[in-house]
């Protein structure tokens, strides 16, 4: 992909906002696009943190574009993700509209940290980690919109795709995530039925598939990545 301006894209830091186009240093096993649905792509934002391409990408603005999105694809089951990504992209419009204040700024990094580690699913505990890496990293950024004069406003598109590791690792693209929540729950059939939405061959997968989504379980970060193919095998 086009050379990196910054990135913190799987706790891999690499900054070259200072450097020369040609002096700014090659990622590692950053394995991003260049393009998406015929669009060049400017920045990431997502579960792995922020890379960005463009040096005028607005980093702020992007976020409040990245967390309108969030708002929108959370189940809503657990209150962290379904009020608290609510009100993150609230504190983000009031900042980028020139209403914010520093307490705004605060406000953002306690609920950032808190959405992260109390919610249920892997879409409300990763969907902070671009907010934090943003206060971390472009904190002036976000105070330049407490001054006077806002930095210019654009128009930003944020292409959206959710998914998890483990599913990008599936060579079907199951819904891993939801199918194992099922079994939690004890729905079997419901569990059931979202394998079946990608292949009928459940029981087969469960004993041969050489399961590349336990790779990219990020589990393994804690202890040991989940047996995804042995719970496919048990609810089949």
């Amino acid at each position: 992909m086009a050379k990196i301006i910054f990135s913190s894209w799987n706790g891999q830091v690499i900054d070259g906002r200072e450097k020369e186009p040609q002096h700014r240093p090659e990622p590692v096993n950053l394995n991003l696009p260049d393009r998406l649905d015929g669009q060049t792509v400017r920045a990431f934002l997502g579960w792995g943190g922020i890379a960005i391409v463009d040096p005028e990408v607005n980093v702020v603005q992007a976020l409040k574009v990245y967390f309108e999105q969030v708002q929108k694809e959370s189940c809503g089951r657990c209150i962290p993700c379904r009020i608290g990504s609510q009100v993150i992209y609230r504190k983000l419009d009031r900042l980028v509209s020139g209403k914010g204040s520093a307490a705004d700024l605060q406000v953002l990094q306690r609920l950032g940290c808190l959405v992260k580690d109390c919610s249920l699913c892997e879409l409300g505990q990763s969907s902070p980690v671009p907010l934090l890496e943003a206060l971390k990293y472009f904190k002036s950024d976000f105070e330049a919109y407490l001054g006077n004069s806002l930095p210019v406003s654009e128009d930003l598109s944020y292409y959206s795709i959710l998914t998890t590791p483990c599913r990008n690792g599936c060579p079907a693209h199951i819904n891993i995530c939801k199918y194992i929540g099922g079994i939690r729950e004890g729905r079997y059939q419901d569990s059931l039925a979202v394998i079946r939405e990608k292949t009928p061959l459940a029981g087969t997968l469960g004993r041969v598939c050489v399961h590349p989504c336990e790779e990219n379980c990020r589990r393994q970060l804690v202890d040991e990545p989940l047996s995804i193919r042995v719970l496919k095998r048990f609810v089949a």
